[in-house]
């Protein structure tokens, strides 16, 4: 995509080719202003002086300038966006998203080279359908809308037409890719030979023929994990076991070809080059080096050929099998890439089960899926991630279900409880409550004792609500921890002003606690989920909430909400999750 200065930012020729060229935004402008020939900064209102650029905060003199054509000459502190008419930002949002879409969805129609499920996994990951919700909500407000209604016609449209290319592109690259039971086998065979003591016991001193300082070479591959991978990749495209030994030679050459001996001691005896008309000894010991790791290759090769075994695969039974740590893209996921190609049964949900080290703060959000699988790959899925505590759940009772499952159709229990694993609160559970649901005796009785703790705060902003300083002590009591809003129980309470009026204090840098049933409605829990509340639709009762580490709003009924707080402290390594079990408050307890 081509874009202008800001990541992320299309301009008019990118707008054009996804086909969201508005005029809307084509003839958008915003107030900016400049000391001089520096950058230009966004002029804000007095009363929010105070969200605009520290070098913004004291330049009144604004000019309107076009909002795409002034992007690469904005600064970088300042919010051009936030500037836009209603309308028009909302438009811009969705535009956006279809832009970087369409150029996902062309890229990986056109792209050329062996389809891989490493491969398939990533593309899945971001594919379009997955933002479908997001844009069709950005749009959604602006359909029956007399000015811009045409254009978020146009808009949903263009996306509709950007989600079609990203599954046909999807399904191409799927038919492209190899047999499930291939991989599968191939997996197999890799994991049965690792159970030979004989395969690390040899790469570790392969390793150790090169010497301490290859720990300072980030170039550098073990000799197994390189053979396994690329003896992999050939069979799994369906090379003979001829081919697969020469790309598998080929691949570890470009690693190994240029390794030298540190330590001679750790070479074979008797060695595998004689002494000959070598000109030094260093040039003997890399020879026999060379000669060391190829023949290693070539005898790894052989073993992996032996413990393939494609005509054992196992049975084709459909069986129901929860896969944590979703999307399969991370290093370390080749084997279990291939699972991405079966059918999804239910949403995806938030999960945290297998926290990176690399990537303390969550910056890639992970999830949980249920996937109806073949029992052979279930078996093969939970053999290979046997060592990864919870990653690969299958289900008891789950063959009937899974067989009957088709794709769009609501997950039955089993495939509920299995994403209840995972996180307790399931949108489809609420959704099915019906329309008119009332909350249950024991949601009214977890809010009667969250409002009996919440002690004078309760009377802050309704009695005293002119005095701004009561207006504040009662926000920050409330992202504070110390007060908790509690939806009415009926119709005609304060409330649902009361979220409209707290909503716009909630930051993302400060999580804040849900407390929410969860279940079906005949086994129902409760618990305290941590995230972001996003927007309160007021007419619907539904609140937004949106998980922290980055993952996707979800859609919370007012019905099975209990309350809503701040954190007063923020959440780093090791404190609270994604989720845990609620507690009922106790009068002055702290958090």
């Amino acid at each position: 995509m081509s874009g202008s200065y800001r990541s992320g930012t299309p301009d008019r020729q990118a707008l054009e080719q996804a086909g969201v060229a508005l005029p809307a935004i084509l003839s958008a402008t915003v107030p900016l202003a400049r000391r001089g020939s520096g950058k230009w900064h966004v002029v804000v209102p007095p009363k929010v002086r105070w969200k605009a650029c520290q070098h913004a905060r004291d330049l009144v003199a604004a000019i309107d300038m076009p909002f795409l054509d002034t992007q690469a000459d904005v600064c970088a502190k300042c919010s051009p966006i936030g500037a836009l008419p209603d309308a028009v930002r909302g438009l811009w949002k969705a535009a956006t998203a279809i832009v970087s879409a369409d150029e996902r969805a062309r890229a990986l129609a056109e792209s050329t080279g062996p389809r891989t499920w490493p491969g398939y996994a990533r593309a899945l990951a971001a594919a379009a359908h997955h933002d479908d919700d997001t844009v069709r909500a950005l749009l959604k407000p602006w359909l029956d809308d007399a000015e811009v209604g045409d254009q978020a016609w146009t808009a949903l449209r263009a996306w509709t037409a950007c989600v079609e290319r990203s599954n046909l592109a999807l399904a191409a690259y799927q038919a492209a890719a190899p047999a499930a039971d291939t991989t599968a086998a191939v997996s197999r065979a890799c994991d049965a030979a690792e159970q030979d003591r004989s395969v690390f016991a040899v790469s570790n001193a392969l390793d150790s023929a090169l010497g301490r300082e290859r720990r300072y070479d980030y170039d550098h591959v073990s000799l197994w994990p390189l053979v396994r991978t690329a003896w992999s990749a050939a069979r799994r495209q369906g090379r003979s076991p001829r081919e697969a030994l020469d790309f598998t030679i080929t691949a570890a050459a470009k690693t190994w070809a240029r390794a030298r001996v540190r330590d001679v001691t750790v070479l074979p005896d008797p060695p595998l080059v004689p002494a000959g008309d070598f000109p030094t000894p260093a040039a003997w010991a890399d020879a026999v080096l060379q000669a060391w790791w190829r023949h290693t290759v070539t005898a790894w090769c052989a073993l992996l050929e032996s413990a393939l075994a494609p005509g054992t695969i196992g049975s084709e039974e459909r069986v129901l099998l929860l896969v944590r740590d979703w999307p399969l893209t991370r290093r370390g996921d080749e084997e279990l890439a291939y699972l991405a190609q079966f059918a999804q049964v239910g949403p995806a949900v938030p999960d945290h089960l297998a926290a990176d080290p690399r990537d303390p703060y969550q910056h890639e959000p992970r999830y949980a899926v249920v996937l109806s699988v073949p029992r052979y790959a279930a078996e093969h899925a939970l053999e290979h991630a046997r060592h990864q505590r919870g990653r690969i759940t299958a289900s008891a009772a789950c063959a009937d279900e899974a067989t009957a499952y088709t794709p769009g159709a609501e997950p039955g229990p089993a495939a509920r409880a299995l994403l209840r694993i995972a996180y307790p609160y399931l949108v489809l559970d609420a959704a099915a409550d019906g329309l008119a649901a009332e909350p249950t005796a024991a949601v009214r009785a977890a809010r009667a004792a969250e409002r009996a703790v919440r002690g004078n705060q309760e009377q802050l902003h309704w009695s005293d609500k002119r005095r701004e300083e009561s207006r504040w002590d009662w926000i920050s009591a409330f992202t504070d921890g110390a007060w908790t809003w509690v939806p009415d129980d009926t119709d005609n309470g304060p409330a649902r002003q009361q979220l409209t009026d707290l909503l716009p204090r909630c930051h993302d840098w400060t999580p804040m606690r849900l407390h929410v049933e969860s279940g079906p409605a005949d086994a129902a829990a409760q618990h305290t989920l941590f995230g972001h509340p996003e927007d309160w639709d007021t007419r619907r009762g539904i609140l937004r909430f949106r998980p922290v580490d980055g993952h996707r709003a979800l859609a919370v009924a007012q019905h099975r909400i209990i309350g809503l707080s701040g954190v007063p402290h923020r959440r780093g390594a090791g404190q609270a999750g994604l989720w845990e079990n609620y507690r009922p408050p106790t009068a002055g307890r702290t958090w």
